[in-house]
């Protein structure tokens, strides 16, 4: 059993910040004709609404395969909510794609959170035998 480490808010959001970025820009420039700083704004939203719904409360409740689902889905509404109002809106399959590249990287994510030991909430089948 690795050391738990102690959250640092600043390295969690920044880290995050990098994923999520990285999801957005890819399915929001490339497929979803929206500009950079576009997709960058809504890479900040999403990073922060996804920070506190699945890591500071879904992570720690239902653990990592719920939290990477949770980001899942208010990824993509958030991404919907924050480029309704742009002149070029992405056409709505590209705000799900965006998505499950979101939650593909926040799940490796969670995982390595898991690992290094971030205080996370076991997966049920790993403690069935305690009922």
């Amino acid at each position: 059993m690795p050391m738990p480490r102690e959250p640092s808010v600043i390295r969690d959001v920044v880290w995050k910040l990098v994923i999520v970025a990285v999801a957005v820009l890819l399915g929001l420039t490339w497929l979803g004709r929206l500009t950079w700083l576009q997709a960058l704004n809504a890479a900040v939203w999403v990073t922060l609404v996804t920070y506190v719904i699945g890591d500071l409360i879904v992570l720690r409740w239902a653990g990592p395969s719920w939290a990477s689902f949770a980001n899942f889905l208010v990824g993509a509404l958030t991404i919907w909510l924050v480029t309704l109002g742009m002149r070029s809106h992405p056409p709505l399959w590209t705000i799900w794609f965006t998505a499950v590249l979101l939650g593909a990287g926040e799940h490796l994510y969670h995982l390595y959170l898991e690992r290094v030991g971030y205080p996370v909430r076991e997966e049920d089948d790993k403690t069935a035998d305690d009922t």
